[in-house]
């Protein structure tokens, strides 16, 4: 596991770097599917590379297309926890 505890700024940059977007248009109060365009697809492939950044990944049906940037930043801190 990473010993630096990731940011809700980190997990923006890694959105971002996945949906080819600026940081600025990736705000931790949007939502992956309705704001963000997320489709399922791309929600694997963050999820991928933030078990990566966190050291793990949250329990299955956690993460929904409705869940913002921060609240996946709170499942993935409280999986990395339970690690």
């Amino acid at each position: 596991m990473n010993s630096t505890t990731p940011t809700v700024d980190d997990l923006r940059r890694l959105i971002a770097r996945h949906l080819e977007l600026s940081l600025v248009m990736v705000d931790e109060d949007d939502r992956l599917h309705e704001d963000l365009q997320m489709d399922s697809l791309e929600l694997y492939a963050v999820l991928a590379d933030a078990e990566t950044m966190y050291g793990a990944l949250p329990e299955p049906g956690t993460v929904h297309n409705h869940t913002t940037v921060a609240e996946l930043h709170a499942v993935m801190l409280q999986a990395r926890a339970g690690q």
